[in-house]
């Protein structure tokens, strides 16, 4: 991603032209500064992850390598074409996660997308939850069906960030509660502080009432 010093609602309108998406890298470094730091990232590119990841676009971890125009240095040559570009330099590279996602309610295009600098065991991520094994409860069989609650769990990764948090409902009964506290977790996750212990994912419910 590209280091964009430059903001506001026009500058940005041309960005978009040009096909490149404006966004706000923002968080701590390791000294625990606050930092903040405008960019663009290329349209194809961001549509590309937000296909592949879907529902765990913000829980995916970016190794981001910011870079700048270095002013007043004579253009180069792009490797593999005859066209020019300005040289650039690296000032940063660090994890990040995305946060905020904005869309054209028309085209459904992205428009912005901010990041959250990534640190394990620090950073709470958005887990979605995925609900499998429907088809061999019981109940469900009969005509129950499950009422999603909560999609997300906001959680701490000390390892490995998950996709997703699974959740089994082959011995899911009528009227059940599905929440948090009888879910088994991914190794090294662990549910946000505000998180409450008995978080409600779902609710299993009769067809009839």
């Amino acid at each position: 991603v590209r280091d964009n010093a430059q903001s506001g609602s026009r500058r940005s309108q041309k960005l978009r032209e040009a096909r490149l998406i404006p966004g706000v890298i923002y968080g701590v470094d390791e000294n625990r500064n606050i930092v903040k730091s405008m960019f663009t990232v290329k349209q194809k590119d961001l549509m590309r992850e937000l296909r592949q990841n879907k529902q765990s676009f913000e829980n995916t971890i970016y190794e981001v390598t910011l870079v700048r125009t270095v002013d007043g240095a004579e253009p180069v040559p792009v490797e593999g074409s005859k066209e020019l570009m300005q040289p650039t330099e690296v000032v940063a590279k660090f994890l990040a996660a995305p946060r905020q996602a904005q869309f054209n309610p028309v085209s459904d295009l992205p428009v912005a997308v901010n990041f959250l600098r990534y640190w394990p065991g620090v950073t709470r991520l958005r887990i979605p939850v995925e609900f499998i094994n429907e088809e061999s409860s019981q109940d469900m069989k009969r005509g129950c069906f499950l009422v999603r609650v909560n999609e997300f769990v906001e959680c701490v990764c000390d390892g490995d960030v998950p996709s997703k948090i699974v959740v089994d409902l082959s011995e899911a009964k009528k009227g059940d509660v599905i929440r948090l506290n009888s879910v088994k977790l991914p190794p090294q996750v662990r549910p946000a502080k505000k998180v409450a212990f008995d978080f409600v994912l779902g609710v299993v419910q009769s067809a009839r009432g």
